[in-house]
């Protein structure tokens, strides 16, 4: 019989979902400040965004390693 090892780590890929939903959001949101001239508070979100993704490849590279 083939043995099947489990997963693990459910909490750190719960927040990399987690995290990556308040990414796109923050995404779309930025993009829409711009567009309607509120530049500051649009690149607010995109900061966010920003540091959601160098966050979610920190945390994937550690799950993978």
């Amino acid at each position: 019989m083939i043995e099947v090892k489990g997963d693990t780590g459910f909490l750190k890929l719960f927040f990399n979902w987690f995290a990556g939903r308040f990414m796109v959001m923050s995404d779309l949101f930025g993009i829409g400040k711009i567009i309607f001239q509120e530049y500051l508070t649009g690149s607010f979100f995109i900061g966010i965004s920003i540091i959601l993704g160098i966050l979610i490849s920190y945390i994937y590279i550690k799950i993978k390693n």
